[in-house]
């Protein structure tokens, strides 16, 4: 049993390694990216900016999504390169068990548009697979391909992800299973789409091209007739928050309900969490709910409404 004492004796002296496949504790995350040689068109461009290397010569908690050198992409100028690179490294560790649909991810891009807040990645599931980015792109995430350091993990991505865009770009418009058509023509039609491009940390709550149906033909008439031109103006402005400290999405609400001013003068809407069919839904003014959360942009955040909300009564013969 002398031997079995000693193995026992010289195991209590071993570093107090976390054993998984693929781990490499005591190398930094640059250590490993620049080892494998598939990330070389990575590195090569993160090196262009100091900042973001030191970032990978430390220890504090990070996910890197790392796309391979046939996924690269460099044909941009440094500062849109710098904007993608900072896009995918994420600002906390994530493992390979953690990740789940509906995961929002903080990354080290912090558009000026936020306010200071991070700009984030979004997980879905899709036939089994795990998929990262945002409305406009979503790519394949590798996990069985990951390399771990001490405080986080390298992943594999298929493409590159490109960080989501201004919210009064168009390209919005189906991005999701709720398409926003009408709402988008009716900002168009009013000349408030300055308010969605100029507009910092901006939050609003665009009802879907169904809700604005189940308004009625005769109604939709009258307000994208001259005549209800301005009623659609205050309508609009009813559905847009005025601007806070930052964008507000669906993690910062609680489930007390909360008022907020609207850009509609003395308005204002309550938003609220609320157990509901299939989990936690969000509730606006107590009747609409959010269909879909959290359409990321540059300067803010769409959350999709099944009703349309009105701050008013429509004139007579138009109910």
């Amino acid at each position: 049993m002398k031997w079995l004492m000693l193995l026992i004796a010289s195991s209590h002296a071993l570093p107090n390694w976390e054993i998984t496949d693929n781990l490499t504790v005591s190398k930094l995350p640059l250590d490993i990216l620049e080892e494998d040689k598939k990330y070389s068109n990575f590195v090569r461009a993160l090196k262009k900016f100091p900042e973001l290397i030191s970032r990978l010569k430390s220890n504090q908690p990070m996910t890197i999504f790392a796309p391979t050198n046939d996924s690269f992409e460099e044909e941009w100028s440094d500062d849109f390169l710098k904007k993608i690179l900072q896009y995918h490294l994420i600002d906390m560790e994530v493992k390979q068990y953690e990740f789940q649909e509906g995961m929002m991810l903080p990354t080290y891009l912090k558009p000026d548009g936020l306010k200071g807040r991070p700009q984030f990645v979004k997980v879905w599931e899709k036939e089994g697979q795990i998929v990262i980015g945002n409305e406009y792109q979503q790519v394949k995430v590798d996990l069985e391909g990951q390399k771990r350091f001490t405080n986080g993990a390298i992943y594999p991505t298929t493409k590159m992800m490109i960080f989501p865009s201004n919210l009064a770009d168009q390209g919005l418009l189906t991005s999701t299973p709720y398409s926003i058509v009408t709402f988008y023509a009716a900002i168009y039609h009013t000349g408030l789409a300055t308010i969605l491009r100029d507009m910092e940390g901006i939050t609003v709550m665009a009802p879907s091209d169904d809700a604005f149906a189940a308004l009625g033909e005769s109604v939709n008439k009258f307000l994208f007739s001259a005549m209800g031109r301005p009623f659609l103006a205050k309508l609009l402005l009813y559905h847009i928050i005025r601007a806070q400290p930052y964008p507000i999405y669906t993690t910062d609400i609680g489930t007390k309900s909360t008022s907020y001013e609207t850009m509609l003068m003395e308005k204002k809407v309550s938003l609220q969490k609320r157990a509901g069919v299939g989990g936690t839904v969000v509730v606006v003014n107590d009747h609409a709910h959010v269909s879909y959360p959290n359409l990321l942009g540059s300067n803010g955040v769409i959350h999709i409404l099944d009703r349309v909300l009105c701050p008013f009564q429509f004139p007579t013969g138009y109910e």
